[in-house]
């Protein structure tokens, strides 16, 4: 795709006319259902599983890491927590939908806020409301 942009092309370019927006051919459907009817593409329902798979494992592991215990455990749910954040970015590349984008984005915020917190204050019990209410919007993007 970047050699693609880099050398001029678009997306579009490679597109037939029917496929790129111009006028249907006879007997197609007059009225194109909306974005919001049409639900959610492959690609995104794809990297919701992912997604959805990463915020599991993240919690397994900090669940793990914070079994560890403070002061030395903090560094351990720290690195889930970055490990989460970097693993939905990876995930999410292929997703299209925005309300999924932007969910998988306030997921990864939280879970940044919470490592730079316990990072902080190292025997802290930072409150993780802010992350399951995140998690809550992704699987409610990823529901549709």
């Amino acid at each position: 795709m970047a050699i693609a942009l880099m050398s001029g092309c678009t997306p579009e370019a490679g597109r037939s006319p029917a496929a790129a927006g111009a006028v249907p051919a006879p007997g197609a459907a007059s009225v194109a259902p909306s974005p919001a009817l049409a639900g959610l593409d492959a690609a995104t329902k794809k990297a919701c599983d992912e997604l959805l798979d990463a915020v599991k494992e993240t919690a397994a592991s900090v669940a793990k890491a914070e079994k560890i215990g403070p002061p030395a455990g903090h560094y351990a749910v720290g690195a889930a927590y970055q490990a989460g954040a970097a693993q939905l970015s990876a995930a999410s590349i292929d997703a299209t939908d925005k309300r999924v984008l932007a969910a998988v984005d306030q997921v990864s915020a939280a879970m940044q806020d919470l490592d730079a917190a316990q990072q902080k204050d190292p025997e802290g019990k930072p409150s993780k409301a802010k992350l399951k209410s995140a998690v809550a919007e992704l699987k409610e993007a990823c529901a549709a």
